[in-house]
């Protein structure tokens, strides 16, 4: 059994528990000097910022007006430098506000046209822009001339239409300049284009009946096949004087040496294939410049038919031809676009305050088309 004696503290232990006054000094003092370290780096830490924030414009008068004036640049569709301190913002709802500087006051334009001065005491403000290039739809551009050119053959050979037969030459109208003869690689469309004039070397082979020379253009049943469907939109009818007579050598029909050009009015849709099919009436035939290609081409195809009411035969064969007439290209405008504004205050009797702002809908855009421009129509 524990005796409760021998549990309570001894007297000596007794008068040893606790802090001492010099303990407690000691405590005090040091805890003061930490106080004070920590009261001298508050102070100094808020001196600085009052410094940077006294440098920077913050919490003077015209920092409110300098942060309204970065949001709505970075809010905007487009920003025109009107001069040297007079801004043009565009939102993207086509609403319009300007800010310009006029005897030590900044005006303010609303977009409902009210004007009113929003900083008075500023000795200057300097507006500098950094710009992107953009493009915008422009007018489109109308054009006359040859819009299909089939070629040139290599190696010339005289194709021979038979009696009552025909040839179907397939085609299809251009969509891009780079499709047109000698076209360039412009990053353009074509908008609309119809034919005026085909031209075509051939000769004619008098025979009995009617002796006519017939050029019908049709709708083809798949781009570039050679096989006409539907009924013609567009035909010619030439007599056979107006066509050079066909010569031979022995047995073997000439090449035609003579371009025929003759009228074959149409609209067209670009990027649709047609088909023109040549024959004589009667009994007579034609002779059409062509040239050999082994194997055959899928695309702009030329057939034979044998005789009227029979298919369309595909050749292995070009026929060296073109079309000219109206066509009307898409047209761009390339202008360098405000995507960035630095903007520079001098308020009176205080330091010059400096705030820059991209605007958002340029620096962040991947598309170089600018589009409509609020407030503006599109062509």
């Amino acid at each position: 059994m524990t005796d409760p004696a021998r549990l309570r503290p001894h007297p000596a232990a007794r008068r040893e528990s606790g802090f001492t006054l010099a303990e407690t000094l000691l405590a005090s003092v040091l805890g003061a000097m930490l106080l004070t370290a920590v009261a001298v780096s508050t102070f100094g830490f808020t001196h600085n910022l009052d410094y940077l924030e006294t440098k920077a414009g913050v919490g003077s008068g015209i920092d409110p007006v300098l942060r309204r004036m970065t949001r709505d640049i970075r809010e905007a569709w487009w920003v025109e430098k009107v001069g040297p301190s007079h801004l043009r913002i565009a939102a993207p709802d086509g609403s319009l506000t300007e800010y310009w500087l006029a005897e030590g006051q900044l005006f303010l334009q609303r977009p409902n046209g009210d004007v009113g001065v929003v900083y008075t005491g500023l000795d200057s403000l300097t507006l500098d822009t950094n710009e992107i290039q953009r493009k915008r739809e422009a007018t489109p551009v109308d054009n006359d001339g040859v819009w299909y050119s089939s070629g040139s053959a290599d190696t010339p050979v005289a194709v021979v239409v038979p009696a009552s037969g025909a040839l179907a030459l397939g085609f299809v109208t251009p969509t891009i300049p780079a499709e047109l003869p000698g076209g360039s690689t412009a990053d353009e469309q074509v908008l609309a284009v119809a034919s005026s004039v085909v031209t075509v070397a051939v000769s004619y082979i008098t025979g009995t009946g009617t002796k006519y020379f017939h050029a019908d253009l049709y709708p083809s049943w798949a781009p570039g096949r050679a096989r006409p469907t539907g009924n013609p939109i567009a035909s010619a009818v030439l007599p056979r004087s107006a066509l050079p007579i066909a010569t031979s050598t022995g047995s073997v029909w000439d090449i035609p040496a003579v371009d025929l050009s003759f009228s074959l009015p149409a609209t067209l849709e670009p990027g649709v294939g047609y088909t023109l099919v040549l024959y004589a009436t009667g009994a007579s035939q034609i002779v059409v410049k062509g040239g050999a290609v082994i194997p055959a081409v899928d695309a702009d195809q030329v057939a034979l038919q044998s005789s009227m009411g029979g298919s369309f035969v595909v050749q292995p064969l070009m026929v060296p031809y073109t079309i000219q007439g109206p066509y009307q290209l898409t047209a761009t405008d390339e202008s360098q676009v405000v995507n960035r504004v630095s903007l520079t205050a001098y308020p009176t009797g205080e330091q010059p305050q400096h705030r820059s702002a991209s605007i958002l809908s340029q620096s962040y855009s991947n598309d170089p088309w600018l589009g409509v421009v609020p407030g503006e129509t599109a062509d």
